[in-house]
């Protein structure tokens, strides 16, 4: 199964993270929207790609208001990745 992996740097560290593919598929195909989650410094955030703006968006947990975006990130397909690689 393709596996995509997530980076991006929020409050100064290295987020990355391994998902399935078919839940960047289906956020694309607007069948289900994708929400990844991460902690930084102890505190829990959320983030969406937005496709046509081309950022990630973060968002406190819960949250329905965007506290900042990232220009920068980058995704990278494979079969080979393993887990544990998370911010």
């Amino acid at each position: 199964m393709v596996k995509v992996a997530i980076s991006f740097n929020w409050g100064g560290h290295h987020i990355e993270q391994i998902i399935d593919f078919n839940l960047l598929k289906d956020d694309l195909n607007e069948k289900n929207d994708f929400w990844g989650e991460f902690i930084c410094n102890g505190i829990v955030y959320q983030y969406q790609i937005w496709w046509n703006a081309q950022q990630i968006v973060i968002f406190n947990k819960g949250g329905v208001e965007p506290i900042g975006h990232i220009d920068n990130f980058h995704l990278s397909f494979s079969h080979t990745f393993t887990k544990g690689q998370n911010g």
